[in-house]
This record gives structure tokens, C-alpha cells and sequence, in this order.
């Protein structure tokens, strides 16, 4: 169970089996029953009684702090779960990479089709069948810099389709970044960047090292992990959105987007596209009998990218509808 809570000037305390938050400005407290699997989100300023709520801590509550978006550190008891977790992880980040890079990959292309048959079915047939052929290929390469080639393939026939099917005053001619050259490439790199601070905020809670990827080399500085799980979502969340609102003209040129040193979103383009992503986080998905929202679907699979390390379970990625 997972708990967000706000104030400031609060103190966080435990009594009789419960944790207590007080705020200053508030005159009741919440309580909160303390189970094993707690995990309290806390954001603001306060204190926290460390004597009463160390014991809980020990039990397997977990305490993390918010600032903003982004979550910066975790208050918790090391465990031998947590601790054979980020082994496991490693040891198959250096010694077996392939096993997930693969899962990884090959999600991420078959969600493409799925996108461009779902938008563009008929103007894109001849992009879907390459992208099978490449996705054929991948489980058939026996070296992690060759899965991640087929990835690299399968992403320029993708983009390829796409500048085929867009509006040509859009001006999209390819996949550009810092900065992007184009409005189309500009919402794009704004809604992977959102989507990649969600995707690490769920690794990182559920106690994975995030610098410790497959797909995308391993570097210590890069949230490696939150980039490779993405791209599972990057399809069925950001471009589905992205270019549905491009193809319904629901951006303005010239409001929504700035052309100073390249091309980026207006604080006005990006209210309106945060606004449709969130939507759209929230949509109800349903896949192999089983439906939750799409942010729900995120947990599932970092539970199961878990559960992988953990108990030597085949690792199932994120592949929506029939492409």
C-alpha cells in the first residue's frame, strides 16, 4: 500500500501500531495503519520522530521523499530481498544482457506496428511488414550490439513511416533532438522526457538500480533502466496522443510552440499536451483479460521486471493489441 502525503511543518510520528502525520497548520491528524508492505510519499517539510518510527521501519516500512515530480531519496531497512534484488540485477546487466534486451526490443517494435496500424493502417503497410521482418530477426541475433542494431533499424523505418503519413507543414522529416528541429519532434521529446520520470519514479520505489540498464548501455550518470522500460510505453502512451493531436490540428503553430534556437513547446503547448498525457495515463487498458489503467500498467510490469531478478521469472513485456 502506498500513501502520498503533503504539508508543512509536519511531524511524523507512530503510535499504538499507527503512523501519525501532524501538521502545524491542521488540528486533526491522520493516521495511518502500519502494515509491512507500507510505503508513505512524503512532500513538504517536517520531522520524523526517528525513535518511534524506526521500529517500523524495520518491519518493512518505507519512507520516501518528494520534491517537485521527482522522488530523492528512501528512508527504509536495507533487506536480503533488496540486497539479492540489485545483485541479481547486475549480474544479469554484465554476464546475460541479452535476455531482456531482447523482451525490451521487441516489445517496443511490436507496439510501432500496433501504433501505425492503428492511425495510419492503410498508408503504412509496406512500414509494418519491414518492421516484422526486423522483429523476426531479433530473437534470432545471439549479441546484446546487434538486438540493439534491429532497435535502431526498427526506430528509422518507424519515423520513416511517419514522415510519410505527416502533414508536410509540419515540417518532420526524421527523429531530431537537442534540440528538436520540428513541433512534431518537440512534443514528442517533451512527452518521452515525462514519461521517463514516471517509468524511474516506479523502478526506483520498488527498489531497482536504475542505473543498471540492458537496451541502453549501462552509465552511471543515465537512468539506463527507466529508458529501456519505456519504450514499452512510449506507443500506447506518448505517440498515440502526440500525433492524434497532430492529426486533429489540435495545436496551435504559432501559440503552442517557440522557434528560438530550435523548436520547442509554449508553456501554453505544454499545458495543453500535459493535459491530454495525463488522460491518457488514466485510460482504462485492456490486455489479456486483464484491464487497469495505463499507469497501473507500468507497476505491473516494474513487479514483474522485479520478480524476474528476484525468482528467475520469464520476464513478459508490455505488447498492446494485435499488430
Amino acid at each position: 500500500m502506498r500513501k502520498q502525503l503533503r504539508g508543512w511543518g509536519y511531524l511524523l510520528t507512530h503510535q499504538n501500531g499507527e503512523l501519525i502525520f501532524k501538521v502545524a497548520s491542521l488540528e486533526k491528524a491522520a493516521k495511518i495503519p502500519c502494515g509491512k508492505e507500507m510505503e508513505i510519499v512524503l512532500s513538504g517539510s517536517g520531522v520524523i520522530d526517528i525513535k518511534n518510527v524506526y521500529p517500523s521501519l524495520l518491519s518493512g516500512l518505507k519512507i520516501f521523499f518528494k520534491s517537485g515530480r521527482k522522488i530523492g531519496c528512501k528512508l527504509a531497512a536495507l533487506n536480503l530481498e533488496e540486497i539479492k534484488l540489485l545483485v541479481n540485477q547486475c549480474k544479469e546487466s554484465l554476464y546475460n544482457p541479452i535476455i531482456l534486451t531482447k523482451c525490451f526490443v521487441k516489445a517496443a517494435i511490436h507496439n510501432k506496428k500496433w501504433l501505425l496500424k492503428t492511425l495510419y493502417e492503410q498508408e503504412t503497410a509496406m512500414h509494418r511488414d519491414k518492421l516484422t521482418e526486423v522483429l523476426n530477426k531479433v530473437e534470432q541475433e545471439k549479441y546484446v550490439e546487434n538486438v540493439r542494431a534491429r532497435e535502431a533499424e526498427a526506430a528509422r523505418i518507424y519515423f520513416e513511416a511517419l514522415r510519410s503519413v505527416l502533414d508536410k507543414s509540419y515540417g518532420f522529416t526524421g527523429r531530431t533532438r537537442q534540440p528538436p528541429r520540428d513541433p512534431v519532434n518537440a512534443a514528442l521529446s517533451f512527452g518521452y522526457v515525462w514519461l521517463y520520470g514516471i517509468v524511474a519514479e516506479e523502478l526506483w520505489m520498488q527498489g531497482l538500480d536504475l542505473r543498471v540498464s540492458f537496451l541502453h548501455v549501462p552509465w552511471r550518470k543515465r537512468t539506463g533502466l527507466a529508458l529501456d522500460l519505456a519504450e514499452e510505453f512510449k506507443q500506447p502512451i506518448i505517440d498515440i496522443v502526440v500525433l492524434t493531436m497532430f492529426k486533429s490540428k489540435i495545436f496551435d503553430m504559432e501559440e503552442d510552440f517557440t522557434r528560438d534556437r530550435g523548436v520547442l513547446l509554449s508553456r501554453k503547448g505544454r499545458s495543453k499536451l500535459l493535459k491530454a498525457l495525463y488522460t491518457r495515463l488514466n485510460f482504462q487498458f485492456k490486455l489479456k483479460g486483464e484491464t487497469r489503467d495505463l499507469r497501473s500498467w507500468i507497476t505491473t510490469q516494474v513487479s514483474k521486471l522485479k520478480d524476474h531478478f528476484l525468482n528467475n521469472v520469464l520476464y513478459e513485456p508490455f505488447m498492446v493489441g494485435d499488430a
